[in-house]
């Protein structure tokens, strides 16, 4: 972590461009786009920043939501025993709602949205 660090506060464009790269590379995991956006934040590179924050916070958001239908369905009847419902259909329906409601800018975000 030491060196991402120090690679991120480096005033070597060669080097964020190769940090950059690498974070590409590991974009199944969603807490580097939040380093990457990071380092595009500390080199003034606005608009690649706010896509990759918008990334992470999409996943987080999904994550957090799946963790939240885990929890609250254990102990409840299986899916199977509630016509109608699937798991599935209602993490879709949830997210796309949570989408549409949050604020394009995540500097405007209200506590709300978190």
């Amino acid at each position: 972590m030491a060196v991402l660090v120090e690679a991120m506060q480096s005033s070597d464009d060669a080097a964020r461009y190769a940090l950059n790269n690498a974070l590409e590379r590991w974009l199944s995991d969603y807490r580097l786009c939040f380093l990457r956006g990071a380092i595009h934040i500390g080199s003034q590179h606005y608009d690649a920043a706010r896509s990759d924050f918008e990334i992470n916070r999409d996943i987080s958001d999904v994550l957090q939501h799946v963790e939240t239908i885990v929890r609250s369905s254990s102990g409840s009847p299986a899916p199977s025993e509630k016509p109608g419902i699937f798991p599935k259909n209602q993490l879709l329906s949830t997210f796309i709602a949570r989408k549409r409601d949050r604020p394009r800018d995540p500097t405007t975000r209200t506590p709300e949205s978190f």
